[in-house]
């Protein structure tokens, strides 16, 4: 019942105003009101951090493990920042008991691509400099996120950086040009994007650089080389062809990855953990994702 009443609040309060004929100023201050309905996990502190000049926030329980995520906020690169993901954040490291780091990347339009690649990359850069062995940091991200977190594992590789341990995707935007056929197919049964609303924002962040750029859509990347990949998307979303295809590239560029589909489930609907028990038993999944071996 409160799953219902969940999707029903999304498609009543969240998608009617993501929408381009709302200023991003506005849509900011809604989304963060709305957030302010997520739950945070019990036994968690935050901290304010400073990653070599790009401000963050380390999640973690007392007991947490010398295993760190370096997280990705969604927002279509427009909204968002650590504290509306606050209480995803902090349920994944109370199942974790990793060190969760979430970035405060800059927002577009006011900082186009490549301001949020850059940040996270420093804030990689800053984690390895912390003494963080590549494979003890795992990258994480949902929606836009995730598309920033497979674009830094790119650029991580072309710079001859250490790869991370694991890579870790909730319903990833990887495809600009938006040519994903649930797009259309899935543009009802969505409660929470808009197709509109995913070009305009993503229009705001790529600027003049083309919407199929690898650093704004990866999944027109080289994904070779790319560390174990756990991918989570919801079955009634806009974004569940990005998820489906990304998994294909990723398996035909060698890599060991993972897709599951969740029936019957929304777009970042791991927002909504300790309220729904299965975005619950998604990031419980995460986290037995992150202790493997």
């Amino acid at each position: 019942m409160l799953t219902k009443i969940m999707q029903l609040n999304l498609r009543l309060l969240a998608k009617p105003f993501l929408a381009p004929r709302f200023s991003v100023a506005f849509q900011r201050r809604w989304a963060s009101m709305l957030m302010l309905l997520n739950q945070n996990a019990g036994g968690t502190s935050f901290d304010l951090i400073n990653m070599n000049g790009v401000p963050a926030r380390l999640i973690r329980t007392t007991t947490a493990s010398d295993r760190a995520v370096l997280y990705l906020h969604g927002g279509a690169y427009v909204l968002g920042d650590p504290k509306s993901h606050r209480g995803l954040c902090s349920h994944l490291a109370r199942f974790s008991d990793a060190r969760v780091y979430t970035v405060d990347y800059r927002l577009a339009p006011e900082h186009p691509y490549p301001a949020a690649l850059e940040d996270a990359l420093t804030a990689y850069r800053w984690l390895l400099g912390e003494g963080f062995s590549a494979d003890q940091i795992s990258i994480a991200g949902d929606s836009a996120g995730g598309g920033l977190a497979t674009a830094i594992v790119c650029n991580i590789r072309d710079q001859g950086l250490p790869m991370p341990g694991k890579l870790l995707l909730i319903s990833p935007f990887v495809d600009m040009t938006l040519s994903g056929e649930s797009m259309q197919s899935h543009a009802d049964a969505d409660p929470m994007l808009r197709q509109d609303w995913l070009r305009s924002s993503g229009d705001f962040y790529r600027g003049e650089t083309p919407a199929d750029h690898p650093d704004c859509s990866p999944l027109f990347a080289d994904l070779k080389g790319f560390p174990p990949t756990l991918i989570h998307v919801g079955s009634e979303e806009v974004l569940l062809d990005d998820a489906k295809r990304l998994t294909a590239a990723l398996q035909a560029a060698g890599a060991q990855v993972t897709l599951r589909v969740f029936e019957g489930y929304w777009h970042d609907f791991q927002l909504q953990a300790g309220l729904v028990p299965m975005a619950n038993d998604s990031l419980a999944g995460f986290a037995d994702f992150l202790s493997s071996s």
